[in-house]
């Protein structure tokens, strides 16, 4: 009996299809093809992509039970040959099936300019919390503040009600999630509705609940849990509760859960990083984030606290080599706001708020991302409006608009070829510049900087 091989192109075809029945392959359609997201054990994992209307159809066609053979007869419809179509259904689907680093370089992949809803809501389900983080940008404590409000559990269904179909990734955080007790009521419905789900917590309320610690693993598909040092002495300076974090995470990391740690980098803990990194590869963890002190909430009494620019360059460059020697150990985050070229098509001042993701308070209330949350610039309520409506108001529409830079940004040709936004917004606001001024994080005229080297290049 001769067997026959089934080509590359087969087998992902299969692979899709089993993402598919899995609900592991989640898509929202767009003007011109779709924005894609997998969930699982793959390195994709968690990743969205922009695929165009070739690839969505190949998806669809997938979907509705299409054989291999019977897909490449229909695209042999066209008047292409066999070899073209299976060329042709490689290159639609690679994204859902290859690593990540095959393609990361390549242009159409990344989202057009202007998509119809944000990818992500940042889900602060609750602002209490057990511990009082001294940098915390959201002012969460044990303590309820004046006119405090959450949603209630259907009141949480109906806003999931509003957004399924329109956004892919709900990362939910507080405050303290696991607070709440109808916690996995929600996350069971969030899932069922077909959302990536990740969840921020601290760990601590789960050190003794190994039967809570189990629901979650098995029902979201990211867990990110700071440790703000290797040690109690520096870590409890900054949150607390290190042995029970510590021992929370070894369990998680036990049921196999794809689990994250990291930290918000100052001044007291800049110089324990390669220890944290150790921790983290011990403890098995899948990736290391981290951040610098936002100087927002109660970040905004500790701004002696934040690592000065040039810190941030030579934080970057450790970090950039640390994750070359580790590999596929440990994957760390790379990009480094003010420090890190962006990849843009052309000039804009368009950042990730409201364009990417947006932030639902407890409230229900919406703002453009988690830092920029003052009164000023909320947008609406997720209970009592919809999406659309929201996204559409004045104050939403400069976000997802293009606009002049200004002072030194405008002429900068950082700026001028794609490589520079102007920076975070939030961190600007918070520093008492305006939208579109140069970010205080800029590290365009420090040596060794990434953006500086480039900077050098294009003056020529």
């Amino acid at each position: 009996m001769v067997i026959k091989m089934k080509s590359q192109a087969e087998q992902m075809v299969e692979e899709v299809r089993d993402m598919l029945l899995r609900r592991d392959l989640l898509y929202r359609e767009e003007e011109n093809g779709a924005i894609v997201i997998t969930r699982g054990k793959r390195k994709s994992s968690g990743v969205d992509y922009y695929i165009n209307k070739g690839a969505l159809s190949l998806i669809k066609l997938i979907e509705l039970g299409l054989s291999y053979n019977d897909i490449i007869k229909y695209i042999s419809l066209e008047g292409i040959s066999i070899e073209e179509g299976e060329e042709i259904i490689k290159s639609h689907l690679e994204p859902l099936v290859v690593d990540l680093k095959e393609i990361a370089h390549k242009m159409e992949y990344r989202h057009p300019e202007e998509i119809k809803f944000p990818v992500m809501v940042a889900w602060e389900i609750t602002q209490l919390c057990n511990l009082s983080c001294i940098y915390c940008f959201s002012e969460s404590g044990p303590v309820s503040p004046q006119g405090y409000r959450e949603l209630s559990t259907e009141e949480i269904f109906s806003v999931v009600d509003k957004i399924k179909g329109k956004v892919l990734i709900l990362w939910i955080g507080g405050g303290e999630p696991t607070l709440r007790r109808d916690l996995i009521d929600i996350l069971e419905y969030m899932r069922k509705n077909d959302f990536y789900l990740m969840l921020s917590t601290n760990g601590v309320i789960l050190k003794d609940n190994s039967d809570l610690i189990k629901k979650i693993a098995d029902t979201v598909d990211e867990i990110h849990i700071p440790l703000d040092g290797s040690t109690p002495e520096i870590h409890n300076k900054l949150r607390g509760e290190f042995d029970k974090v510590v021992d929370v995470i070894r369990k998680f990391v036990k049921e196999g859960a794809n689990v994250s740690t990291g930290a918000v980098i100052t001044k007291l803990n800049l110089h324990d990083v390669d220890s944290m990194i150790e921790l983290a590869l011990r403890l098995g963890v899948s990736a290391w984030v981290w951040g610098p002190l936002f100087p927002a909430g109660r970040g905004a009494f500790i701004k002696d606290l934040m690592i000065s620019p040039k810190e941030l360059v030579e934080l970057h460059s450790k970090l950039i080599k640390k994750s070359s020697e580790l590999k596929d150990q440990l994957l760390i985050l790379s990009y480094t706001p003010g420090v890190t070229p962006l990849r843009m098509s052309k000039p804009t001042t368009k950042c990730s708020a409201v364009n990417y993701f947006i932030a639902l308070m407890p409230n229900g209330d919406v703002y453009p991302c988690s830092y920029l949350r003052w009164k000023e610039y909320r947008l609406g309520n997720l209970l009592k409006e919809d999406l659309e409506d929201i996204l559409e108001r004045p104050l939403a529409r400069i976000f997802k608009e293009e606009h002049e830079p200004e002072g030194e940004c405008k002429n900068c040709p950082l700026f001028l070829n794609g490589y520079c936004n102007t920076g975070c917004k939030g961190i600007k606001v918070s520093s008492g510049l305006s939208l579109f001024d140069r970010s205080p994080l800029c590290s365009r005229d420090i040596p060794g900087s990434p953006l500086n080297n480039l900077y050098m290049e294009l003056r020529g």
